[in-house]
């Protein structure tokens, strides 16, 4: 039975059950508002909320990761085959018991997105001046309103559901008014913190997909925060489920800058966009009059980052819509892709798919930048299979739009311990990682890396086009620098003529299981137009 509120008029009550067939759709009610309502409260609840069979949950776990077998040859399958059956056991561990999953969007009169429901079985609650997390403060108007539950994953024969809306005459007194002269201060606290850090160019560390409890996360912004420098972070972006509504609740302390950002969930894969000023539909498909396409170029109009979200990630039903497979998908559109998800450990298979996907990409001349994610839902929560990266962007200020100008320029390196450093020196100009160098034909360019505070024995590779160039054994130690040279412009190369090339420096561990540690974005060479 669903808790409700006694204070308030039910005005509005429903309830029923999904199967499997109702998978990747989503449902409308409308109910109207009266005159003289001051606040809206719902309760939403289901069950079973999870498979709590382990052997089924194993068999729909081996299922879903089938996609990825497929991509093997005979032979490598039969190399594989432990690394799968590992995979198993640790995604089992991860995500067990697999949840039934049921979203629920509440619209107003003129189909505006209020907020996404974050607590299942709880009152929900928005007025003018206040709302429960997942919310944005709401004026409440008369007229047709609408529910949505959106039925994301059902894994168990049956969910049922029930809903229950309450109306009031006047507020809970729950809302939080700002005064005026907090928020003057506020700003004038920003302005003084960035007058401090501007012109300190450096590298900073962040993590670019965060989920708090506006969506499903379990910790609060400020919580998420205090854990963050104590993992020796500067930045996170706020990236929760579709919605914005977080964005309020953002302290004012330029010290410790937050990309605004979005998890746009769809059925067909997530996308983040990072420094965004207000949502997105997220509703799109193949083959629909409106496909992803539109969605990005909707975040491009905010002047935002696009950025494919754990292209390779588990999928149906164990993390329903998580991968990445809208077929219509314009690459030329996208700015980055998380290439690194999780531990390198438990997301090799996956990963190294992403790796090949963005070599790909780059072949083709596009200028994606790969970043990392450990899509952070629980900052309690410890890491089982191994460190996590974190994503570094060079800017010349800690500040929300200078750290999405180093993105945009693919100034980023992704480690989980050492630090590299990817540069070239060519005509007394010196390009880092994500820079574009112009040569001549037949021209020899010298290429760096310094890596440092590197623990373990590993394996530096070089990688041109898409294929190991350079390797270089390297030995635990404070600080080290490799160099090596290449024309990277040649009339002939593999039989064909090349005006472009780019290269990339990654290392591994060097021992059994060869784990990525770091890696850094390309530096492109074009073939100058001014010179031959």
């Amino acid at each position: 039975m669903l808790a409700r509120n006694k204070d308030g008029k039910t005005w509005y009550k429903k309830e029923g059950e999904f199967t499997e067939s109702d998978v990747k759709k989503f449902y409308r009610y409308q109910f109207k508002i009266p005159e003289g309502i001051q606040e809206i409260q719902f309760i939403f609840d289901y069950s079973p909320r999870a498979l709590e069979d382990p052997e089924k949950n194993r068999q729909l776990i081996k299922s879903a990761l089938q996609e990825d077998v497929k991509e093997y040859s005979e032979d490598d399958k039969v190399k594989v085959k432990k690394l799968f059956r590992q995979k198993i056991e640790m995604l089992f561990d991860e995500v067990y018991p697999i949840r039934n999953l049921l979203d629920v969007l509440l619209y107003d009169t003129e189909g505006n997105c209020v907020g996404n429901l974050a607590s299942v079985g709880k009152v929900t609650w928005v007025n003018k001046r206040g709302a429960s997390p997942g919310f944005t403060p709401w004026k409440i108007k008369p007229g047709m309103w609408m529910i949505e539950i959106v039925v994301a994953s059902v894994v168990t024969k049956k969910c049922h559901y029930e809903m229950e809306i309450l109306l009031f005459g006047k507020e809970s007194g729950r809302g939080i008014e700002v005064k005026k002269e907090e928020k003057i201060v506020a700003r004038a606290k920003i302005e003084e913190r960035e007058t401090i850090v501007k012109g300190e160019n450096r590298w900073y560390a962040g993590e670019l997909h965060v989920h708090s409890n506006y969506s499903d996360g379990e910790n609060s912004i400020k919580e998420i925060i205090r854990k963050a420098k104590i993992e020796g972070l500067n930045f996170f972006a706020l990236t929760d489920h579709n919605l914005v509504s977080g964005y309020d609740s953002i302290p004012q302390d330029s010290s410790f800058p937050i990309i605004k950002g979005i998890e746009i969930t769809t059925f067909f894969g997530h996308a983040l966009g990072l420094g965004m000023k207000s949502s997105v539909d997220w509703r799109c498909k193949n083959g629909d009059v409106r496909n992803v396409n539109d969605v990005i170029n909707e975040v491009h109009a905010q002047g935002a980052l696009f950025s494919i979200a754990h292209p390779y990630c588990i999928g149906d039903p164990v993390c329903a819509g998580c991968r990445w497979n809208f077929k219509e998908t314009d690459y030329r559109l996208i700015d980055m892709i998380e290439v690194w998800c999780n531990s390198w450990r438990i997301g090799k298979i996956e990963n190294c798919r992403s790796f090949k996907l963005w070599n790909k990409l780059l072949n083709e001349g596009l200028r994606v930048t790969g970043v990392s994610s450990r899509d952070w839902h629980d900052v309690d929560k410890v890491p089982k299979y191994g460190p996590i990266s974190k994503t570094f962007v060079y800017a010349n200020l800690l500040s929300e739009d200078k750290l999405i100008e180093g993105l945009r320029k693919g100034h980023v390196f992704v480690s989980s311990g050492p630090t590299v450093f990817f540069w070239t020196e060519h005509w007394g100009k010196n390009y880092m990682c994500g820079d574009e160098i112009e040569a001549v034909a037949q021209e020899s360019i010298r290429f760096n890396i310094k890596v440092e505070n590197l623990q373990t024995f590993a394996q530096l590779k070089i990688i041109r086009d898409g294929s190991v160039f350079f390797e270089k054994d390297l030995s635990p130690k404070e600080e080290l620098i490799v160099g090596f040279s290449d024309i990277p412009i040649s009339d002939k190369f593999d039989n064909k003529k090349l005006e472009d090339s780019w290269y990339r420096c990654e290392i591994y561990a060097a021992d059994k299981e060869r784990n990525l540690l770091c890696f850094a974005n390309p530096i492109y060479v074009k073939k100058s137009k001014s010179k031959d």
